[in-house]
């Protein structure tokens, strides 16, 4: 028992409330919490329940399927300035700068995949420091104007221009006329979506046109061949651009990536909340995304063990009521999910990519964007 405040010992009959907010005191059994309530389907409810309930209650409701409206892609530049050549479109010295900034950071991945216990360690000595460049500093004059460029097969820089359904539509993995077929039949109300599939998932709207140039993080260094064994496969798959001693898109926004173990699997993560510049101007893709603002009423919603229980037990008895009705448990893995969703074409430039094998981009959606979850779990309900 606690000292009183005259040093005397306090006691009341040797009776300890545990889980009280007051265990030693006198009045503590009154600061007992009551009984938690149980949640519907929580483990408190993992007991039989009535057929007659079962038959009756409607299966658990989330992720229902929203009505949207229909969303034009971006509009094409008209009259667009260029094409321009390398000294045209970039800053005296940028070029070597960019360049000497990819040969490092290559060089520290490949001295991190040359083994031994404490290689990750001289591979981050190794890495460049990180840096950004303002519109101002990554473009010469003339090709300023909210623009970004692509270098084509004749050797200039080309404004992008978005990605548009039937016309030029954008890289993706999903059949966009088989899609919007079943959609059609099948009254898919969440018309945004159809038009994101058409014309590609939608980047940070509000991110300015900056570049950025960011090494690998530690995770990667670590686990340096799982990292360039994963993004070779990415690669292969087409997934992304490679290869390139100065980025095929400019200016663009390189995010650090990094390599997480889970379960003796690896991971490649891309950290797209790190703000590399600290600058508000120069912001990184998650903070230009404010889930509860720009996905309002839209949120994808992970489904808890006790909604697929209860809605088992409830069609199991669906199933012995009416004996016509089968019910089959299965589960399924889409191996890339994220990946197979096209990006407009216009949001290129935030998903720069630099690895093992140089400079490129990233044509998907990112495990790393703050908004993909919800926009591909929209999908994945379609």
């Amino acid at each position: 028992a606690p000292a009183a405040s005259n040093g005397h010992v306090v006691s009341h009959g040797g009776r300890l409330h545990v889980g009280s907010a007051k265990p030693h005191e006198a009045d503590g059994a009154a600061c007992m919490p009551g009984p938690k309530p149980a949640h519907p389907g929580g483990l408190r409810q993992l007991e039989p329940e009535l057929p007659s309930v079962l038959a009756v209650e409607p299966l658990p409701a989330t992720n229902l399927i929203i009505a949207t409206d229909p969303e034009e892609p971006p509009p094409r530049v008209v009259n667009p300035p260029g094409p321009f050549t390398d000294e045209e479109l970039l800053p005296a010295g940028l070029y070597e700068e960019v360049v000497s900034f990819g040969v490092s950071t290559i060089q520290s991945v490949e001295r991190a995949c040359r083994g031994g216990q404490h290689a990750w360690r001289a591979a981050k000595a190794l890495r460049p420091a990180s840096r950004t460049y303002t519109e101002e500093q990554a473009l010469n004059s003339p090709a300023r104007g909210g623009f970004t460029y692509s270098k084509h097969e004749d050797g200039l820089w080309h404004v992008i221009q978005p990605s548009s359904f039937p016309h030029d539509p954008p890289d993706t993995d999903l059949d966009i006329v088989q899609f919007e077929e079943l959609a059609e039949r099948h009254g898919l109300r969440d018309h945004q979506l159809r038009s994101w599939i058409k014309h590609g998932m939608p980047g940070a709207r509000e991110m300015p046109i900056f570049a950025q140039l960011a090494a690998s993080h530690v995770g990667a260094l670590k686990f340096a061949e799982t990292y360039v064994e994963l993004s070779k496969k990415d690669g292969d798959a087409e997934y992304v651009t490679k290869g390139f001693s100065f980025p095929d898109i400019w200016p663009c926004v390189v995010d650090p990536m990094n390599v997480v173990m889970q379960k003796g699997k690896g991971r490649v993560t891309i950290d797209k909340t790190m703000h590399i510049s600290g600058d508000p101007e120069l912001p990184s893709y998650n903070l230009c995304i404010d889930l509860p603002v720009h996905e309002a009423g839209r949120r994808y919603a992970l489904v808890r063990m006790w909604q697929y229980g209860r809605a088992a037990a409830i069609l199991g008895t669906s199933v012995a009521l009416t004996p016509q009705i089968q019910v089959l448990e299965f589960s399924m893995d889409l191996e890339a999910f994220f990946r197979k969703h096209g990006k407009q074409r216009k949001y290129l430039y935030q998903s720069g990519r630099l690895v093992f094998d140089g400079f490129g981009h990233d044509r998907r959606v990112n495990f790393g964007e703050r908004d993909a979850p919800d926009h591909t779990g929209r999908a994945s309900n379609a």
